[in-house]
């Protein structure tokens, strides 16, 4: 859950207002930080997110 709050000074007056909006991590479609010990020739697969995996697409790696 993200809260912006946000405040500032116009004309002289202090101005706050705020604007919340809800933000769920799970609808931001953030992939994991991967680190693979391996390099695939032919890359590496990707979820159904999109997210990289450390399974090579050919199944040959290279260490």
């Amino acid at each position: 859950l993200l809260n912006l709050f946000v405040s500032g000074i116009t004309d002289g007056k202090s101005v706050e207002y705020e604007d919340v909006e809800e933000v769920h991590i799970s609808d931001l479609n953030l992939c994991p930080l991967v680190m693979c010990a391996v390099y695939c020739p032919s890359g590496i697969e990707v979820d159904a997110k999109g997210c990289s995996t450390c399974i090579c697409k050919d199944d040959s790696i290279i260490i």
